[in-house]
């Protein structure tokens, strides 16, 4: 097995890539401070059209659930506890879909380990079931995002641009095509308003390890450039990408294939957008920034574990579009409770993608 391609041993591709320049204009459109306009009514109405059967992916694991338990032992890791709410993110964002994106149309897919929530309506005409298996057959089980993300290209019937929804990406008000799409139909490409650095990162935190491993690449491959973190926001992605990104890092996409996530895994996100803004022309493939203030507004995290929960929750601005309420829950058991029941509150009619009430 060939050894993972480290940082280190990029210099000399990078070096010999000075040449490429940085995104265009990027830290201007991502400095600027003014909100884009949403198009006119008649682009609107062509949007709607164009975008309404587009596919939804999400991928979900329960984390305090005995079936994961029973595939962490079969991994070869024993199960922790975990306080996350996993099994009502995913009820209440879907929720949230139905209340605010009326206009979907398309399939819903719902990746799992295979096993479901319990309250899931199983006949849904929209809904699409599918074990992980089919995007990583080997290892099994796998428990390793990174892994299930690059492959999420292998869905049957995917549409060619496609949304990725998290199970604890909550909607907060009106989603519609523009906010996910340029008027061209570019894809929009969500950064946090927070760079990284460049230093020597602890191994041992494997996620930021990972994200500064993958920017290297990107630097590599098109010079050095700002590496931003990624918002917590729903991915919107151009299926063909995916296997671009491969054969444009083949050895390093093949080494993301762990178990777990490792240090040098590949962040998906981060390459498909790179190639989508430095190679997408080249394929008719676009992809467009939104300033950091349009995104600091709109796109909002909370940690789960936060002692400010409730406040938080309660604070929240009108403008939020796009809400995550995730991180370590470790035991913070009365945190669930109040996510729960603010959740409950806000989202009381259940969605057609539950089951009916006896």
């Amino acid at each position: 097995t060939a050894e993972p391609a480290r940082p280190a041993e990029l210099s000399q591709e990078r070096q010999a890539n000075t040449s490429k320049q940085v995104i265009p204009n990027a830290s201007q459109i991502l400095s600027q401070n003014v909100t884009p306009e949403p198009p006119d009514a008649a682009t609107q109405a062509a949007m709607l059209e164009r975008f309404k059967n587009i596919s939804i992916v999400y991928t979900w694991v329960n984390s305090s659930s005995p079936h994961h338990n029973n595939l962490m032992m079969q991994a070869g890791r024993q199960p922790r506890f975990s306080a996350c709410p996993e099994d009502e993110h995913l009820r209440f964002s879907l929720r949230a879909l139905e209340r605010y994106m009326p206009w979907h149309q398309g399939s819903v897919y719902l990746v799992t380990p295979g096993y479901w929530p319990h309250w899931l309506n199983e006949v849904h005409p929209r809904l699409i079931r599918m074990e992980q298996t089919v995007l990583v057959p080997e290892p099994y089980p796998i428990l390793n995002s990174n892994a299930l993300e690059l492959n999420l290209d292998r869905i049957p019937s995917l549409t060619d641009q496609f949304i990725h929804m998290n199970d604890d990406y909550i909607l907060m008000k009106p989603c519609h095509p523009w906010d996910l799409f340029t008027a061209t139909g570019a894809v929009k490409l969500f950064f946090k308003n927070q760079t990284m650095t460049r230093e020597t990162l602890n191994r041992r935190r494997v996620w930021r390890h990972a994200t500064s491993y993958t920017w290297s690449l990107v630097d590599a491959a098109y010079g050095e450039q700002p590496r931003w973190y990624l918002k917590h926001s729903p991915f919107v992605y151009h299926k063909r990408v995916f296997g671009l990104i491969k054969k444009k890092w083949p050895r390093e996409t093949n080494q993301t294939y762990t178990r777990f996530r490792d240090p040098d895994n590949v962040i998906p996100p981060i390459l498909h957008h790179a190639f989508v803004l430095h190679e997408g022309q080249q394929h008719n493939l676009t992809g467009s920034l939104l300033p950091h203030a349009t995104m600091e507004s709109e796109h909002v995290f909370i940690p789960f574990k936060s002692l400010k929960l409730q406040e938080s929750l309660n604070k929240l601005s009108s403008e939020v579009k796009f809400l995550t309420v995730n991180g370590n829950c470790g035991n913070v058991a009365g945190n669930t409770r109040i996510l729960v029941d603010w959740l409950l509150k806000r989202y009381p009619v259940p969605s057609s993608f539950e089951k009916p009430a006896d």
